[in-house]
């Protein structure tokens, strides 16, 4: 081997595309949380409307049924209607409702947690804007003349939910049928997974991280991890009625359930592992309008923790130099371009030429691989 030939260097090409740090998993498809909702007992009790549809959502403010020709309003808290609301009272109850009306654009009263004369009169707009008379706490019609500083919400005519909007499960109610139990299940919650993925891509995620989901069919989603879920304390959680009556099945009512909802509360449980080596996790998806019924059976999914721009310069990681907080590529040529480091997945990262860079970095042209440099030899 001849001793004095020069070094060459082993380069690779700058490439342009899109860096996406994700893991490959199956998924099972739950409800967030199913209530069922119904009125205190009324002997005769009588659908004086058609209530919300079968698989429509209510929001804030929503007539979710009509029952002897007065309302269940849509409000929203995490306690559950237990009384009548009247001048007053006091307590969290209170405040939510207040807090419903300010978010219509109601008065809601001078002090959180205080029904003043504030809170009636938003209260009383609220049933006008819906077209039903306010009443008071006996159930008396206020006269529509009248400010309304004696309105109330009657037990039975607000539902308050602990996330919105609400989907119904069954109809809320056909005009002209007797109340027969439960007025309707709704559920709460936006559309939830339990995410299994291999344990070696588990140890990636970092928390609570907004990811991208991305189904068989190609269609992507955004949404949040909610941390590790066990499987055998996540399932379609149901909690008993609101409004203090029986429930489905005749079951007592709890104004909460004591069941964790689906993606929450098991967040300090350790995730589920099988002997392959893989983890679950929760994950709440943000724009999906609906999801495969629970219990449908696993689907495979694509879980993206991260992902760069679609036209994106790639290097290996190997080109990428780094000292005194400065990383730079060194070009065949000998320029070196000072650059940023984005992403970096299975070998190559993305870079962008740093403001401060007199060299420009483009698709085709040749980078240094750190310390790859070996001698030319004669074939020998």
């Amino acid at each position: 081997m001849n001793q004095n030939m020069p070094e060459l260097a082993l380069t690779a090409q700058v490439e342009t595309g899109a860096l996406s740090d994700e893991a490959q998993g199956t998924a099972t498809s739950i409800v967030t949380r199913t209530e069922a909702v119904s009125l205190p007992a009324k002997e005769g009790a009588r659908f004086t409307a058609d209530g919300l549809a079968a698989g429509s959502e209510a929001g804030l403010g929503r007539v979710l049924a009509e029952v002897n020709e007065r309302p269940v309003i849509v409000l929203q808290g995490p306690v559950a209607a237990y009384r009548t609301l009247s001048k007053g009272a006091t307590g969290r109850d209170v405040a939510q409702l207040q807090q419903s009306l300010a978010a219509l654009g109601y008065e809601s009263g001078l002090s959180l947690g205080t029904f003043d004369d504030s809170t009636a009169r938003g209260l009383a707009a609220l049933f006008r804007t819906l077209g039903y008379p306010a009443v008071s706490v006996d159930g008396s019609v206020i006269p529509a003349e009248r400010s309304g500083s004696n309105a109330a919400l009657v037990l039975g005519e607000g539902y308050f939910a602990p996330v919105l909007p609400v989907k119904a499960a069954g109809a809320c109610g056909t005009n002209r049928l007797l109340v027969e139990g439960p007025l309707c299940e709704v559920t709460t919650g936006a559309p939830s997974l339990i995410a299994t993925i291999p344990t070696a891509d588990a140890q990636r995620i970092k928390g609570h991280e907004n990811i991208r989901v991305v189904f068989p069919d190609g269609k992507t989603y955004s949404g949040a991890l909610n941390g590790p879920a066990s499987t055998k304390n996540i399932s379609n959680q149901t909690s008993s009625s609101q409004n203090g009556t029986k429930g489905a099945g005749g079951t007592e009512s709890a104004s909460q359930s004591n069941a964790p909802a689906a993606g929450r509360g098991a967040t300090n449980t350790a995730p589920d592992s099988d002997p392959s080596g893989s983890k679950s996790y929760a994950i709440v998806l943000k724009d999906a309008p609906e999801l495969p019924a629970p219990g449908s059976g696993d689907m495979p999914l694509t879980v993206i923790f991260s992902q760069s721009e679609a036209e994106s310069l790639l290097v290996p990681s190997t080109a990428i130099r780094a000292a005194s907080g400065t990383s730079w590529v060194e070009k065949e040529s000998g320029a070196r371009v000072d650059v940023t480091v984005g992403l970096c997945v299975q070998g190559r990262c993305v870079v962008r030429p740093a403001s401060a860079s007199e060299e420009g970095l483009s698709t085709g042209e040749s980078v240094i691989i750190t310390g790859a440099a070996k001698k030319a030899s004669d074939g020998g």
